[in-house]
């Protein structure tokens, strides 16, 4: 049983949460200043984007939250709201630290950013989403693929999810040039902007998926299903793939 004084931290924590101060925009600039730069070489672009997403998750850390943000803020928060709490939830992540990094990549001046949206056929007859970040840099086109835990891939090529290779089967694509994405933005502003239109995937599948992540979010799974499993809580494991 929680003492009086853990009971009054609880509330006093979750009071900070609700009252979080949203960053201003030349708050955001500050925290990407480190990574500016004038010139990439291609040779050193894969160098420059493993910066810039460790960068990331040491001002995004991914935290246990509770079931109200699950209900309340999984899956529609913005860049803004995600750097001004500076963590997401651990289970969830793609989505939050791509609007992360491409608020950063922009940022920093990097051009040809876009924002990629996998609509995912699952067993059972239903859809899921995955979400990925591609990068046109000196006639190359690179992709940033935030996959699952900490481990993220960087590679040369289209955007794809890898999921499909295990039990999911990819059916469509949605690709939406960064610059038509601001710092507010969220995934139903740009479904309200039309930017985003899916074929497949019916937004109550989320509520679906919410239940199970409530289901789950205890500290007994966040310490089986995360710790457990990462070589660091709150580094990424890089990798590189598709070189050529």
């Amino acid at each position: 049983m929680n003492t009086s004084k853990e009971i009054e931290e609880d509330i006093q924590t979750k009071n900070e949460e609700k009252n979080t101060k949203q960053l201003s925009n030349q708050q955001i600039e500050k925290l990407f200043t480190s990574l500016k730069t004038k010139e990439v070489d291609q040779e050193d672009f894969f160098i420059f984007l493993q910066k810039v997403v460790h960068h990331i998750h040491d001002i995004v850390r991914k935290e246990k939250m509770d079931n109200e943000y699950i209900d309340n803020k999984m899956g529609n928060v913005s860049a803004r709201e995600i750097l001004s709490a500076g963590k997401t939830l651990y289970m969830n992540p793609c989505l939050d630290y791509v609007l992360v990094t491409i608020e950063a990549l922009k940022r920093i001046g990097i051009k040809d950013i876009y924002f990629v949206v996998n609509e995912l056929h699952c067993p059972g007859n239903w859809y899921k989403l995955h979400f990925g970040i591609e990068i046109i840099h000196d006639g190359e086109k690179y992709y940033i693929d935030y996959r699952s835990k900490n481990d993220v891939y960087l590679g040369k090529d289209s955007f794809s999810s890898k999921y499909e290779e295990k039990w999911e089967h990819m059916v469509n694509t949605i690709r939406i040039d960064a610059d038509n994405i601001e710092t507010d933005d969220t995934i139903s502003s740009l479904m309200d902007k039309k930017l985003i239109q899916f074929r497949f995937f019916n937004p109550k599948t989320l509520d679906i998926i919410k239940a199970k992540l409530k289901n789950d979010n205890t500290e007994q799974e966040r310490q089986e299903w995360f710790v457990a499993q990462v070589k660091h809580i709150h580094k990424p494991e890089i990798f590189i793939e598709n070189m050529e």
